[in-house]
């Protein structure tokens, strides 16, 4: 070992000076970083009420990179691969059939690149969030729901790799039991409010953000959110809410946005028929969703299929059995 580090000092003699380095071992490089860089980001721990009850309770961490547009730009380190604009794919010479394999050949980022260049030139972004309940320790059963947030500019095959670090950590969700909420109906209530006001706070930047546009540093882009949930039991694209096996080749009709829109606003006007309305609409009675006010963005049509729970423990599951 010495004669090795014996002959390494002797080829890299006058290095440093050559080089012009402002550190002459490992020891001085570790005090630059420690000393120069930036560290982590510091977490703002913020208050959501939702009713009277669970004001105490309703906190959770967000992270400094709240824009979170800047945030997945400033970590993406893939240039070399970036989608920056929608792409058709087809399985024939003659493109008679579409082939839909990435996000950027999908109908979302075609229709919503034409609507923006009538108005204003700018590079689509979309901000695809996710989150899932993890365990966070070994011990007395402490759990807690982070919330990841990426960009659909990345290939799916890049994103999904762990060691690409497509991923940000934006924010922890709170996890209340609600305990002391006897009535079962008005604590699922409470929570998906609590849910819905949570993921609103965190996703404010992006309302301007979708609509203004920002300057960044790979062009003009918009944003847009895409929904990655866990354990969605029922197909919230369509308005059927069950459809016979034989009829899975049609294509049913899609929920109507606008009317969806309608029934959320009569919570102040008409709180009396808000329930009969929702439910008309085929939708929770939520008071203010967070993907209300994101321009750009339709919920029921940005949620992904859950393989583990529609397909693995569904279908699959059902046919062994």
């Amino acid at each position: 070992y010495s004669a090795i580090t014996k002959s390494l000092t002797h080829l890299l003699c006058k290095v440093v000076e050559k080089l012009g380095l402002s550190f002459k071992n490992a020891r001085e490089l570790n005090k630059i970083i420690d000393s120069s860089l930036p560290g982590r980001p510091a977490f703002k721990r913020y208050e959501i009420v939702v009713g009277s009850e669970v004001c105490e309770i309703a906190k959770y961490l967000v992270g400094t990179y709240l824009n979170v547009s800047n945030a997945c730009l400033e970590t993406w380190t893939l240039p070399h691969t970036s989608c920056l604009c929608p792409e058709k794919h087809y399985t024939d010479s003659n493109k008679t059939t579409r082939l839909y394999h990435d996000m950027k050949t999908g109908r979302w980022w075609w229709s919503t690149q034409k609507r923006r260049s009538q108005e204003r030139r700018a590079t689509i972004i979309p901000i695809l969030i996710s989150t899932d309940k993890t365990q966070s320790t070994e011990f007395r059963n402490k759990s807690a729901y982070p919330l990841y947030v990426t960009i659909g500019n990345i290939p799916k095959e890049i994103r999904r790799k762990p060691s690409a670090r497509a991923y940000v950590l934006l924010a922890y969700l709170p996890t209340p039991h609600l305990e002391h909420v006897t009535n079962k109906a008005q604590r699922r209530w409470l929570l998906a409010n609590l849910y819905h006001a949570c993921l609103a706070k965190i996703l404010k930047p992006l309302e301007a953000a979708g609509v203004n546009g920002l300057f960044l540093t790979s062009g003009d882009g918009l944003t847009r959110c895409g929904l990655i949930g866990d354990y969605t039991s029922s197909c919230n694209r369509c308005q059927d809410r069950r459809m016979p096996w034989r009829s899975l080749n049609l294509d049913p009709k899609l929920r109507d946005l606008d009317a969806i829109l309608e029934a959320l606003d009569l919570f102040d006007s008409d709180p009396a028929n808000f329930l009969r309305n929702c439910k008309k609409a085929g939708i929770k009675p939520i008071i203010d969703p967070f993907w209300k006010n994101l321009p750009y963005a339709n919920i029921h049509r940005s949620i992904t299929p859950d393989i583990l729970h529609q397909l693995y423990q569904g279908i699959v599951k059902h046919l062994v059995a």
